[in-house]
């Protein structure tokens, strides 16, 4: 269920920042769970990147946002 699959992601995102791992969260869509995504960059002390709108749009937004974060940091994506 939803809750408990939330409750699952916010274990797992402690538990990477208990390791020291740095969180950054990114979202994309109208119905995408921000709040989620803010707690789980909040608790990892990253931060939260959302993008919408048109294939185009957010793909702008994507291609931005990957290049701040790769431009300064490992990347890894997962799902």
């Amino acid at each position: 269920d939803e809750t408990g699959g939330n409750a699952y992601t916010l274990e797992r995102a402690q538990a990477a920042a208990d390791a020291g791992i740095r969180i950054f969260a990114v979202s994309v869509g109208v119905g995408a769970n921000q709040s989620l995504m803010q707690q789980i960059a909040d608790i990892g002390h990253g931060e939260h990147f959302h993008a919408e709108g048109t294939i185009e749009e957010y793909s702008a937004q994507l291609a931005a946002i990957f290049r701040r974060l790769g431009g300064t940091r490992p990347v890894e994506l997962i799902h």
